[in-house]
């Protein structure tokens, strides 16, 4: 176990996050440091953002991954590292909107007859 991970499991342990908070945490930390084959605290703003635009469009995950990749980082440079320029270079994804399901006819039925006797 390197310094840095030992550090970064302290710091979440200290703030109390859920083991699977820390797990994705670590994991998401971990991959980064495996696509730059280097160490996090080697590298900077615009390696972070080259990643996130890398798992974007290149792996094409969806919109909360990126969220998820992101906030890892960010705590990384921010609880563990104590670096405060992340917030200021790496901006934060807009969620898109999501429109409610429609509910099929067979489904309608019983929640408007439920409404009916209201």
């Amino acid at each position: 176990m390197t310094r840095l991970r030992k550090r970064m499991m302290e710091e979440l342990q200290l703030r109390n996050l859920s083991p699977v908070t820390a797990d994705t945490y670590l994991r998401a930390v971990e991959r980064f440091a495996r696509y730059y084959n280097l160490s996090p605290e080697k590298l900077g703003p615009e390696k972070v953002r080259e990643y996130l635009l890398h798992l974007m469009n290149d792996n094409e995950v969806v919109a909360s991954t990126i969220l998820v990749n992101r906030s890892a980082l960010r705590f990384l440079y921010v609880a563990t590292l104590k670096q405060k320029w992340f917030d200021e270079e790496i901006a934060r994804p807009k969620r898109r909107a999501t429109l409610p399901g429609i509910l099929s006819a067979p489904m309608r039925s019983p929640a408007f007859s439920i409404t009916q006797t209201i």
